[in-house]
């Protein structure tokens, strides 16, 4: 599944509630995050994700009722995703992660208009 591109959509679904959706070439929905207060937690969210994806340990992956959380090997930072992602969608997931093209649902007053750095200042 090496080589699928993923696009990553930033949804503003209320007040203090911006989510983030992964999903495939095809358009199907991989991922969706739990609901963020700011964009720059999504962003560390985000960060969290890709970590994963990049890291040379395996991730963690915790299954649990209605969410799935990841955290990179060997960190303590988790991103917490809705529902329950088995093995095959969430090697998916993570195989098209650090490629993904990022757009933003979000009205237009509140984006930036160059995406291609990060919208705040990430620690990692």
């Amino acid at each position: 599944m090496t080589g699928t591109k993923h696009t990553i959509r930033i949804k503003k679904e209320a007040p203090r509630r911006l989510v983030f959706e992964v999903l495939t070439s095809t358009g199907t929905l991989l991922a969706r995050s739990t609901p963020f207060a700011t964009i720059c937690k999504l962003e560390a969210g985000l960060s969290i994700l890709t970590a994963a994806a990049r890291g040379p340990e395996t991730p963690v992956v915790v299954v649990a009722g209605t969410t799935t959380s990841v955290t990179p090997g060997g960190r303590r930072s988790r991103v917490v995703l809705e529902g329950e992602l088995r093995s095959a969608r969430q090697r998916q997931l993570l195989a098209g992660i650090l490629e993904a093209a990022v757009l933003d649902d979000r009205p237009e007053s509140e984006r930036r208009a160059d995406l291609s750095g990060p919208l705040c200042d990430l620690t990692d």
